[in-house]
């Protein structure tokens, strides 16, 4: 869009002149200013029919079974390169098999109960040892 707008700012007949062929009005140096006119109807006009197509096509697509842009609710909690493709994208990234409420070191350590067999420790990659 700003392109779009600045070509009709800077736009030089001379300089389209070079190739030896093409003629146009020019732009605002030549003192055609309705150009910026026609170059912002331009980006309205391309805007609008964008944005009427694209809401075309998801309107359609929401009628169509198993066809969503939106991710399951699970799949949010459990994370999406998990549930997609069944690997995380980043190796800090690490998810218990319940998806419980994380205990931390300091509580793991407070509590006489916890046991290595309750809680046993993390890889550096997220799989468990």
């Amino acid at each position: 869009m700003v392109g779009n707008i600045l070509t009709a700012l800077f736009a030089q007949k001379s300089v389209a002149a070079l190739d030896g062929f093409s003629v146009i009005p020019g732009g605002w140096p030549d003192h055609n200013w309705v150009q910026l006119g026609y170059q912002i109807a331009d980006c309205c006009a391309g805007f609008g029919y964008s944005l009427v197509m694209t809401t075309v096509i998801l309107w359609i697509m929401h009628f169509i079974p198993g066809l969503r842009l939106r991710a399951s609710e699970e799949a949010e909690i459990v994370g999406i390169d998990d549930a997609e493709m069944g690997e995380f994208a980043y190796d800090y990234v690490g998810i218990d098999a319940d998806l419980g409420p994380k205990d931390t070191e300091m509580q793991r350590a407070e509590s006489p109960a916890l046991t290595e067999k309750d809680h046993p420790p993390v890889a550096p990659h997220g799989e468990r040892q």
